[in-house]
């Protein structure tokens, strides 16, 4: 073979060679550039999903505390209502509205908790989403500010078992005040003796009568007269008082149709108080006997 022809042939193997060499690395190119996009396409896939997954989470929280506010709401219009109203079922109240806390207190520590994840997740991506990051913070704060004001309201509402308290205090206090002045007023008082027994003690005296009081004279009951001498009844319970000895006269004078007297037996009188407001209209009653 000529030489000349030899160098051709040679020439063109090695133009052959080098084209399937090319051929080679361009597919093992083109099959690296294939599996990086196709890896980009999960990942852009994957934070896709990813971020539609915050997204709905920063939903449900706003919703959650959105509910959260209706529930203080109410909490504390209860609150203020049994704070005005104190009364035995005010501690039925007070343990409600102490359930419905501890299930808002729940609440706000699962969103905190919740938000905290998204936020760290977030961070991982090792990218700059400084307004997503900033979403959350908010989100968060929100959440920080829902749980002091809870525990304020908390705080109001366990302060109704004090007041409660106090408030039964003062009425208890009160109606005893009342009780006292009721029984005071209903307070009348009687004595019972002979003449002469009521006039050494000050209690009767005679009045007017001619001359000098010897006929015609009207027995009184005396001024100043020491209330310790006499018994205390109450004017509203008080039907009947036993008497030793035939009544002669009482003092002031009642209308015969306020009351009834009767013998017990030899010795003793029933008085039977037939109308006590009337009867009583007098509060002090002196019953003179014929001892």
């Amino acid at each position: 073979m000529k030489t000349g022809a030899l160098v051709s042939v040679v020439l063109l193997g090695i133009a052959i060679s080098g084209c399937d060499n090319r051929e080679e690395e361009l597919q093992g190119k083109i099959t690296s550039l294939q599996s990086v996009s196709d890896s980009l396409g999960r990942a852009i896939a994957d934070r896709d999903i990813y971020f539609d997954e915050v997204l709905r989470a920063i939903n449900q929280v706003h919703g959650s505390l959105e509910h959260v506010r209706e529930q203080e709401a109410s909490i504390t219009r209860a609150a203020g209502e049994a704070e005005g109203r104190f009364s035995a079922t005010n501690e039925q109240t007070r343990i409600r509205l102490m359930a419905q806390i501890a299930g808002i207190d729940s609440t706000l520590a699962a969103n905190r908790k919740r938000i905290n994840s998204l936020r760290a997740r977030v961070r991982s991506l090792n990218k700059d989403y400084t307004a997503l990051d900033e979403t959350l913070s908010n989100l968060r704060r929100m959440i920080e500010e829902r749980e002091l004001t809870i525990a304020m309201l908390e705080e109001r509402v366990t302060g109704l078992e004090g007041a409660l308290v106090e408030k039964s205090r003062e009425i208890a206090q009160r109606d005893s005040i009342i009780d006292a002045q009721v029984n005071r007023i209903n307070e009348v008082y009687y004595i019972a003796g002979s003449r002469n027994e009521l006039e050494e003690k000050g209690i009767i005296r005679n009045e007017g009568g001619f001359p000098f009081g010897w006929f015609g004279s009207t027995t009184v009951m005396a001024s100043g007269v020491d209330q310790g001498l006499f018994t205390t009844l109450d004017a509203t319970s008080a039907s009947m008082i036993t008497i030793e000895g035939e009544v002669n006269e009482i003092v002031p004078q009642r209308s015969a149709s306020y009351f009834a007297l009767n013998a017990v037996d030899e010795t003793n009188t029933s008085l039977n108080i037939i109308d006590p407001e009337k009867f009583w209209q007098e509060k002090y009653l002196v019953i003179i006997t014929d001892q």
